[in-house]
């Protein structure tokens, strides 16, 4: 058995140590990893493809016919220039101009990388060479628009990003040189709407509601938000002079902050009459070092007066595969966390947890709704299905799928799917979700007659979880019934936080809960991976 040390996927996998110091962290992506570079500066349409093809060739989910997307991408040359046109017919590929054929080539075979990237490299010098429209556009541009179409033809999460887009994502991932803030910018106007402790922006004495006129002495009166953000950020240890008009103030005030590494904080944590419930918005290199900090703090701080942790992953999105893993394991000991599957051999992963837990024995209610996905779902699965943790809401978004991170030539990404996951009970989360054990989504009053059902222990109480979508009852042989039951919702009603207070300050009605909540499947193998 692979242990969870063993490194996957597109993040480098450091592990399921403890991770105990406090970060300033945020941001999302979708379960995935830290792609490689190519150094040098060969960006030439077939050295771009072919990387691009031959990792989709070896690692996608599913085998790649490179012909079909390759010709889905050539089309989108038709979007320049309306008179070209390509065809593919007979074993041959043809470029069409209001004058006849421009250019002919013979299909290369459906895997065959390297020949459908030259092919593309022909097809496009040889389009610019016959069309003032395509040969207007800039080499990059053209490159972008047949990758995007190239990939339209995979899954709806497999995609390409250019080079500014993927600069962006790897800011989201892994932190970025910056200050600090976070802004908006409305009318031309930009102010700053959050100043995250522990930043150079707190250390400097910026403020929430201050407005940010100059940047370097340059007035920014009129930049959109991606271009405020570009000029915010730089080389960490770089200075950067900001021109601030403050309510209250006399005048403009002149305000110096020097970039410091940044990670979005994507968890907030307070207390609640013995509760520690965290907020966590997506999963970025620091959320397990800051759900690790606030437990560690709790514990400290309250003692034996922690009775239970929420976790609140409603409307989270995701992001990275490890930092769903590593989470997951601050709350077990020992057992499987997820399990991969793909094609590539490296994709058919075991997750374990290792040994040691935080808040151990402290009762954990999970919170989810329908905007709820991937590393979300992992974390509420896998604390599902090993008895730790109670799930309440309404059923999950069903995203069961693993991306991988390729680095291109020209500084852009390609996100590929190339594992589906499985629960450690073998559950399939892909279209499914996460079918909690106290649905929110139905009438409340259903809810209110579970909850007696349950305190009183009563047969019927047990019954009626039929209607609230319990995995354990007749609903949990067939899951598309069982989500039906319990259709997913993108709204974050406040029963789901009553109802969790009322199983955290009732012990007997938590157990009673936690057992009805787990899945009716566990234990099933999944085909291809053993034990």
């Amino acid at each position: 058995m692979h242990s969870a040390a063993t490194a996957i996927r597109c993040v480098r996998f450091t592990a399921l140590t403890r991770l105990f110091a406090a970060l300033t962290l945020t941001m999302v992506l979708t379960g995935c990893a830290a792609p490689d570079y190519f150094s040098g500066h060969n960006t030439t349409p077939t050295r771009l493809f072919s990387v691009g093809y031959k990792n989709l060739s070896d690692r996608y989910i599913d085998p790649v016919d490179l012909g079909e997307i390759s010709l889905a991408g050539l089309v989108t040359l038709s979007e320049v220039d309306p008179d070209m046109q390509v065809a593919a017919s007979g074993g041959n590929v043809t470029l069409v101009t209001a004058a006849g054929t421009a250019g002919e080539w013979r299909s290369p075979g459906k895997d065959d990388a390297t020949g459908w990237a030259e092919l593309i490299g022909e097809a496009l010098a040889r389009a610019r060479a016959v069309s003032n429209k395509v040969n207007a556009e800039p080499q990059g541009k053209l490159s972008d628009m047949i990758f995007t179409g190239a990939m339209s033809k995979l899954d709806r999460y497999s995609r390409y990003a250019n080079p500014e887009h993927a600069r962006q994502n790897r800011a989201s991932r892994d932190g970025f040189g910056g200050l600090g803030i976070s802004i908006k910018v409305k009318n031309g106007v930009t102010e700053i709407v959050k100043v995250h402790a522990g930043t150079p922006a707190a250390a400097a004495g910026l403020r929430v509601k201050d407005r940010i006129s100059r940047i370097d002495k340059q007035p920014i009166k009129g930049f959109s938000q991606r271009d405020v953000v570009t000029a915010l950020r730089g080389k960490r240890g770089s200075t950067v002079k900001l021109g601030i008009e403050r309510d209250g103030a006399a005048g403009p005030l002149s305000i110096a902050v020097t970039r410091a590494f940044i990670v979005i904080p994507t968890v907030t944590a307070h207390r609640d009459r013995g509760l520690l419930i965290l907020k966590i918005t997506s999963f970025n290199q620091g959320t397990t070092s800051a759900v690790s900090h606030e437990l560690t703090l709790a514990e400290h701080e309250m003692g034996g007066k922690l009775r239970g942790i929420v976790l609140d992953l409603r409307d989270n999105p995701g992001g990275l595969l490890d930092q769903a893993i590593s989470m997951s394991d601050l709350f077990l000991s020992d057992g499987a966390i997820l399990f991969t599957q793909g094609r590539h051999p490296r994709s058919r992963q075991i997750f374990d947890a290792s040994w040691g837990e935080l808040a151990s024995g402290i009762p954990i209610v999970l919170l989810v709704n329908g905007r709820s996905a991937s590393s979300a779902e992992i974390v509420a699965i896998a604390l599902r299905d090993r008895g730790r943790a109670v799930v309440i809401g309404s059923s999950s978004y069903g995203k069961g799928t693993v991306q991988t991170i390729i680095g291109l030539p020209n500084g852009g990404e390609l996100t590929m799917t190339w594992a589906r996951m499985h629960a450690p009970s073998g559950f399939a989360i892909q279209e499914h979700g996460i079918i909690p054990a106290i649905c929110t989504s139905v009438p409340l009053q259903d809810v209110e007659r579970l909850l007696k059902g349950l305190r009183s222990d009563r047969k019927a109480g047990a019954g009626q979880l039929s209607g609230q979508l319990n995995a354990r009852l007749r609903n949990a042989a067939d899951s598309d019934h069982a989500r039906k039951a319990c259709p997913p919702k993108k709204t974050e009603p406040e029963a789901d936080m009553e109802i969790a207070r009322k199983l955290l300050f009732d012990r007997y009605l938590y157990q009673r809960t936690l057992v009805d909540g787990l899945p009716a499947i566990a234990n099933r193998q999944i085909p291809g991976l053993t034990h």
